[in-house]
């Protein structure tokens, strides 16, 4: 039975609330810990939390001083605040628990099991809050690290060496200094605006204020007019010479530049040899075939169906991408559960680190050619199946969000977004036969399920 119900059948409602009020206030107490403790953290590390980030309208450098200042008195001051309330709510949890033994002797069976499942509550929230508050710090941390490092980037010497590294020029066409120059800050470099785009943001706020109530669409319009008014355009971050380079390269209708498939090089190619590459990949009848017509309506009425059997009707969005991403939520707990499972690059050098290699030993290393468009999808539905219906990934899927999704509705799911990859070239639309999607979130899950499920096979026969 029930550890409330049979409180309640025992001692009436009244007391079930007041365990209720207890339990209650246990998981506070436990989520202001980490809290705490967070907030220590990000003062120690000098990092402020976004939820305190203030900010700046006068851009000057006494005015940032003022802001940083600002910003490390309001750490102080949440510091203060939270340990004001632990201690609050503990002298509400010592009452609570008064009020609770009056009713309940503490030493009775049932006393023994109400302390017993508050020792678990206070142990499974202080966990969970515990991991939520690491990744933010995690994700901080990684912020500030990214932010240093950006006046770093913008110091690296771009000659020789170096320059070869961000920039591979396969084509005949000749770079000149700027074009190089503005190569190398990458393709997501984003370029400051020359004069704000006032017509934009306009045109964007009337298309906006058309779905609103008519008061909220005059005070939309009233806060964008001010805000444009105050802007100021942003300090240049190319030169003239890169500026002029930008608009040569996109007047180059004989080349191609796109990043490089590892590493953050950038590629140019000549566009006629580019397309002969795609077009001898697309002539291999057993991975693509050319389609008749646009299908992306007659997929979408299939995945609107499947997803209204689940009751789910947010992820039919650019086809199936939401889905993938849902679906890679989902499958990610199936990876990594294996002793030979790698998380990066940084985990391998460290795990290298500590491998002693013999001279008579040898260190081999294996390479799978075009590991997605190689992943065969039948072995993959078979394996995530078999898997889905021996462990608790899924049960505690649906225990969670309340959902009641079968192994059969992923696989199901699953198979629809792995064989509905679809993509135009010059005007013909194909479809992707073999393999996973580049570039679809689910991608990189099936196929590190199915070489998880390779390896030991290998091992065996090796």
């Amino acid at each position: 039975m029930n550890l409330f119900n049979h409180v309640r059948q025992s001692y009436g409602q009244n007391t079930v609330k007041h365990l209720r009020d207890l339990e209650n206030c246990e998981k506070k107490i436990q989520r202001h810990r980490n809290h705490l403790v967070y907030s220590l953290r990000c003062r120690d590390q000098k990092l402020t939390p976004p939820s305190l980030k203030l900010r700046c309208p006068v851009n000057t450098n006494k005015a940032k001083d003022i802001i940083k200042r600002a910003e490390k008195g309001l750490i102080r001051e949440r510091i203060r605040v939270v340990n004001n309330k632990i201690k609050n709510l503990k002298t509400q949890k010592d009452q609570l628990k008064d009020d609770v033994n009056n009713e309940i002797p503490a030493e009775s069976e049932l006393g023994q099991k109400i302390e017993r499942h508050l020792a678990t509550v206070s142990e499974t929230t202080y966990q969970d809050t515990k991991r939520r508050h690491l990744r933010k710090l995690e994700i901080l941390t990684n912020k500030a690290a990214a932010k240093s490092k950006k006046s770093h980037d913008s110091a690296i010497d771009l000659s020789g060496s170096q320059l070869k590294k961000w920039v591979v020029n396969l084509s005949k066409y000749k770079l000149n200094a700027a074009q190089t120059s503005v190569l190398t800050k990458g393709l997501n470099y984003a370029i400051s605006p020359s004069k704000i785009p006032a017509e934009e943001f306009v045109l964007a706020t009337e298309l906006a204020c058309k779905h609103l109530p008519l008061a909220d669409g005059i005070q939309l319009r009233a806060k964008i007019a001010s805000t444009l008014k105050s802007s100021k355009v942003p300090e240049q971050n190319v030169t003239k010479e890169e500026r002029k380079a930008i608009k040569d390269l996109k007047k180059a209708e004989d080349i191609i530049i796109l990043p490089a498939d590892k590493g953050k090089s950038t590629v140019l190619l000549d566009k006629v040899e580019y397309e002969e590459k795609v077009n001898t990949m697309l002539g291999d009848k057993k991975t693509y075939e050319e389609l008749p017509a646009d299908p992306t309506a007659k997929y979408k009425r299939k995945l609107v169906s499947a997803l209204s059997k689940l009751k789910k009707e947010d992820y039919t969005a650019t086809i199936g991408y939401s889905t993938s991403r849902w679906l890679a939520d989902i499958l990610g707990g199936l990876v990594g559960n294996t002793q030979h499972h790698v998380k990066n690059s940084k985990q391998l050098a460290e795990d290298l680190a500590k491998v002693v290699i013999e001279e008579e030993d040898i260190l081999n290393s294996h390479d799978v050619v075009s590991l997605f468009t190689n992943t065969p999808i039948d072995q993959v539905l078979e394996i995530v199946k078999n898997r889905l219906e021996k462990e608790s990934l899924l049960r505690e899927y649906n225990r969670d969000t309340g959902f009641k999704i079968t192994s059969e509705d992923v696989v199901h799911l699953l198979e629809f977004i792995l064989t509905t990859t679809y993509f135009t070239f010059k005007g013909k639309i194909y479809r992707q036969l073999f393999g996973t999607a580049m570039g679809s979130p689910v991608s990189p899950i099936a196929a590190n399920i199915f070489m998880e499920a390779l390896a030991p096979i290998c091992r065996r026969h090796s």
